[in-house]
């Protein structure tokens, strides 16, 4: 139990970093990527990393009781990413963010 609130902890950072001005949607697809990229065995690739809101520790904490957002995305991308990461096949998601970010996921 307490390991399970400290993954969500860490997680949270990561999503305060990765969507810092998005909606909690888009926070819950970092979220779940995130898990993807666990399941896949990939480590690292995050480069965000800020001091979480309350909404980013929610969506670490709850974004396995929602509905898949993300198809089996392995990328969270914002904007300027896609220029450097030609290996990216197919776009399963986009969510606007306030001063005009965005966040995609990608296969």
């Amino acid at each position: 139990m307490l390991s399970d609130l400290a993954a969500a902890l860490a997680l949270a950072w990561i999503i305060a970093g990765e969507a810092p001005t998005c909606p909690i949607e888009a926070k819950v697809a970092v979220a779940q990527v995130h898990a993807n990229r666990i399941e896949a065995q990939i480590e690292g690739g995050w480069f965000g990393w800020q001091e979480p809101g309350p909404q980013d520790v929610q969506a670490a904490l709850i974004f396995r009781r929602w509905p898949d957002l993300v198809s089996g995305a392995l990328y969270a991308i914002g904007p300027g990413d896609r220029l450097k990461m030609p290996w990216l096949r197919e776009r399963k998601g986009r969510w606007e963010c306030d001063g005009g970010d965005f966040v995609e996921v990608w296969t």
